[in-house]
């Protein structure tokens, strides 16, 4: 009788893992990559002609391909056959194997699955690598800081963008010399930031009309001619004073001419996204932006109660297509 009774109890526990396998395999009907279980079963050894009941000999995963779902997802992937995604973990470099394909773009620009480990595959047959450093062909450990990664697609192809910088914050110094395009780290520093969220936003306008026929971004470049009045800078109270984006620039005569006109320079490099320089021999003071499209309102141009001219030798222009992502690169390239 209790062998009997031990037999239907083993019966029991069985047809549960059953169950659970089957109802493992219902709640997971729509997930991504997943391996249906099948659960086999096999019978005690048998006592005096009468069997010992049953127990569950193996669960094992079936690997067969499932269905293949349209997701309109820009970077799902399907895998029609045998194989696997080779994926990587970050910390410890692990490799794993998957046959989920809902992947995402990272930050870095890389291709990760949902919980984060980063899609290995093969080198790419040909790449583009921008770089200040002629001599970079890829990115390495100092580029830390992400930019932007941008994918680009339209009918005729597909590309993705991927913008990194090493860290200016460090690397920036002082550079030029007075009157001609001197930064300071801390301008240097606002310009890149101002450079970036510009190559940023000409991406977007990029990605939405992609198929535009290419033309270059221009920066506007503007001179201010001092040299008509340069004379009247004598004294301590005597001044040059300039309007540039509704601020006024005011530098008093100090020391001589050509230092009061470089010092002017120096304060408008210190504007962020201009730069400044000025020619003590012809007076005239030179002022570009940074920013390609980018327009300047400079205005009000005086010495003492002279008022000077002011032109554009050329103009803001905000230009189209890839041509107008490479014009808007080069000048954070060069910063």
């Amino acid at each position: 009788m209790i062998s009997g009774l031990w037999n239907g109890y083993s019966g029991l526990t069985a047809f549960e893992k059953a169950l659970n396998v089957e109802a493992n395999n219902s709640t997971n009907v729509n997930t991504v990559g997943h391996k249906a279980d099948d659960i086999r079963f096999e019978d005690m050894m048998y006592q005096y002609g009468y069997g010992k009941g049953t127990n569950v000999d193996s669960i094992s995963k079936v690997m067969t391909q499932g269905n293949v779902k349209l997701t309109n997802n820009t970077y799902d992937v399907a895998i029609e056959g045998k194989g696997y995604f080779i994926v990587s973990e970050r910390k410890t470099n692990e490799t794993f194997y998957t046959r989920a394909g809902n992947f995402y773009m990272a930050e870095d620009g890389l291709l990760q699955t949902q919980n984060g480990m980063k899609v290995l595959g093969l080198t790419p047959q040909s790449n583009s690598v921008v770089a200040s450093n002629p001599a970079k062909t890829q990115f390495n450990e100092s580029f830390t800081k992400n930019i932007t990664s941008k994918t680009i697609s339209n009918e005729n192809f597909l590309q993705t963008i991927n913008a990194r910088t090493t860290d200016y914050n460090t690397s920036a110094v002082d550079k030029g010399i007075s009157g001609a395009a001197y930064k300071t780290k801390s301008a240097q520093i606002a310009d890149i930031e101002a450079l970036i969220a510009d190559y940023k936003s000409k991406l977007d306008l990029y990605s939405s009309n992609s198929t535009a026929v290419g033309s270059a971004s221009t920066s506007q470049i503007t001179n201010v001619n001092l040299s008509t009045s340069m004379s009247q800078l004598v004294g301590v109270n005597d001044f040059i004073k300039i309007t540039i984006n509704n601020e006024e620039i005011t530098q008093f005569f100090d020391t001589d001419i050509e230092t009061t006109m470089k010092k002017l320079s120096d304060k408008i490099s210190d504007i962020k996204g201009l730069s400044s320089s000025v020619s003590p021999t012809t007076g005239i003071l030179t002022i570009n932006s940074l920013i390609p499209a980018k327009e300047v309102l400079i205005k009000d141009a005086r010495i003492n109660e002279n008022y000077l001219s002011v032109v554009n030798s050329q103009d803001a222009k905000l230009g189209s297509g890839i041509v107008l992502v490479n014009s808007t690169r080069q000048p954070l390239k060069s910063t």
